[in-house]
């Protein structure tokens, strides 16, 4: 079995260069540097070889599948679906050798789901619910003959949708593997992993000592090996380096690199995934004079590199940014702003707002917000709208205000949709129009921002430009004392209390009294109280009473001063 650690060789889709700039360059140049051959195959539709490309098991054999996955089925899916027949028609004769003693499978499969570990593959149960015209032992069957080795399934975690092993696993040698810190995720597949792989391997699992683990950590076990060489996925977190001990303390003998993977990881994926390494059968198996015109190459990356486009600039800032590197990812935001680029726009006057790798400068920040707003940058034109409104660099206007919340508004901007209901309610910088500002929270509210679901549920309450409804003041309560809103909290509280809108439970009216006074709101800190005094939905408690009522006064509230 040709395992990464016996490749010698590596391909990747020439919309890399394109869909991921920042990232292309880092790879390229760790490949030249390690004399690591490399090069890029045309006509594919997205950037992730490992799925699509026939997978070798040995040194002139390799094994073609059905690239038919469930998830590129849908009208709007399918044109990412590339044809590997496609791409061999492309490679102008560089990969017939591979086609020369080529097995073919009548089987729907993705590369990323098949990982070989030694003389074992290692796959999840997915390949059973994409081959349901096959038994379980008949798919088994087609597979150890195909790759004339024994197959390890792990279980498929459905909310997982690709349902790929590479994201869980990673040979490792001499008959260990490393695992994903899927336990962070879902301890019950953890264990179910676990279990189904120390049956063949001594494993050995990822973890990482931080206060919170990134949603984003699952990617460090997708690293790209090529012999000796390993590329590893960078993320600009807390877990990078430990992700980096690891790996080379699990594979000694290896050079691990640190590649900036945002790019790639945003869209699903990782440095394993972009990737089909081989291993080379003969010297022009790679030929870097016959890559496609457009494709990027360390050495024509040189000639670039004196005017890097602005989208290019803008990604490798944002990674420094991530990683809080602020003096060279202004510098980055600075040449792509200068460029046009609208995000680098904002983000550089963000830099000046607040002070990120430069002197606070409220001026430069509104200069920088008005150029990326023109460009019809949401996030810029909210942002110079609440300068406008708070008269911060600015003179303070709330017409202008209005007119740039509304730009961001319109664009579907949550934020912008809510400040500008709150000047329609109130009538602020433009007519008053309750219609319009239940409109906006409600957009807003859909979205998923607590406090337009609070003021959406006061509408319904009331009666505020939309009819009464008190079940769905209720609904929209919930939504937003679930976002921990306190007001939202207390007002859920008073609808159990009273049976408004849901059934009258004063049990859960102390719950949500309790959870909004804990975060100070004086109103359910009253309320608490109250339910206290005279036992209702609570124990009576006298002492607790006046504890609460004491601290509501203490914030002013007339009506607990007087309790």
């Amino acid at each position: 079995m040709i395992t990464d650690n016996l490749t010698s060789a590596v391909y990747f889709s020439d919309l890399l260069p394109k869909k991921c700039p920042t990232l292309n360059q880092h790879l390229v140049k760790a490949l030249d540097e390690n004399w690591i051959r490399y090069a890029y195959l045309s006509e594919t539709k997205d950037i992730w070889c490992r799925d699509f490309m026939p997978i070798q098991i040995a040194e002139d054999r390799f094994v073609f599948y059905k690239y038919t996955p469930n998830y590129l089925q849908d009208a709007k899916s399918i044109r990412l679906q590339t044809n590997p027949e496609a791409v061999f028609q492309a490679s102008q004769n560089r990969l017939t050798h591979v086609l020369q003693n080529a097995v073919s499978i009548d089987l729907v499969l993705d590369g990323g789901n098949v990982v070989k570990c030694g003389n074992t593959i290692v796959m999840t149960e997915k390949v059973f619910a994409e081959n349901r015209d096959k038994s379980i032992n008949e798919v088994d069957r087609i597979l150890k003959d195909a790759f004339q080795c024994d197959v390890v399934y792990l279980p498929w975690d459905h909310r997982e949708t690709f349902g790929h092993s590479d994201g869980i696993v990673h040979f490792a040698g001499d008959g260990k593997v490393l695992i994903t810190n899927y336990g962070d995720i879902s301890p019950r597949f953890y264990c179910r992993f676990r279990v189904a792989l120390e049956k063949h391997f001594e494993v050995i699992p990822l973890y990482y000592k931080t206060k919170k683990t990134h949603a984003r950590s699952w990617s460090y076990i997708n690293f790209l090996q090529v012999g000796k060489l390993i590329l590893a996925p960078q993320l600009g977190l807390e877990e990078d380096e430990q992700a980096l001990e690891q790996i080379s303390n699990a594979l000694p003998g290896c050079e691990v690199v640190g590649i900036p993977s945002l790019e790639a990881v945003r869209r699903g994926g990782a440095l394993n995934c972009i990737s089909w390494n081989v291993t080379a059968l003969q010297e022009d198996i790679i030929d870097e004079t016959t890559m496609p015109d457009d494709a990027i190459s360390i050495n024509t990356l040189a000639e670039e590199q004196d005017a890097p486009s602005a989208d290019e600039l803008f990604a490798e800032g944002d990674y420094y940014a991530i990683r809080e590197e602020w003096p060279r990812a202004v510098e980055l935001f600075t040449k792509a702003a200068e460029l046009g680029h609208s995000m680098a726009q904002f983000n550089l006057g963000l830099s000046y707002e607040l002070g990120n790798g430069l002197e606070k400068d409220q001026a430069k920040a509104i200069e920088w917000y008005t150029k990326a707003a023109k460009q019809g940058n949401e996030c810029a034109q909210y942002n110079l709208a609440i300068c406008y409104e708070e008269g911060s660099g600015v003179e303070k206007d709330m017409r202008k205000a209005v007119k740039w919340y509304k730009e961001s508004a319109e664009l579907g901007f949550a934020p912008a949709q809510y400040n500008l209901a709150i000047c329609y309610e109130e009538g602020t910088g433009i007519k008053k129009n309750m219609r319009k500002a239940v409109e906006l929270y409600m957009s807003a509210a859909k979205q998923g921002i607590a406090f337009a679901q609070y003021k959406l549920a006061v509408c319904y309450r009331k009666g505020l430009g939309i009819e009464k409804n008190l079940v769905m003041a209720a609904k929209y309560y919930a939504k937003a004392a679930n976002q921990d809103d306190p007001l939202a909290q207390n007002d859920l509280g008073a609808c159990y209390a009273n049976g408004d809108g849901v059934k009258q439970d004063f049990k859960k009216a102390v719950r949500w009294y309790k959870k909004g006074a804990a975060q100070g709101e004086e109103h359910a800190q009253f309320n608490l109280a109250k339910c206290y005094e005279e036992g209702q939905g609570v124990k009576k408690d006298l002492e607790k009473a006046e504890a609460w009522y004491t601290m509501s006064a203490s914030q002013g509230y007339k009506k607990a001063k007087e309790r």
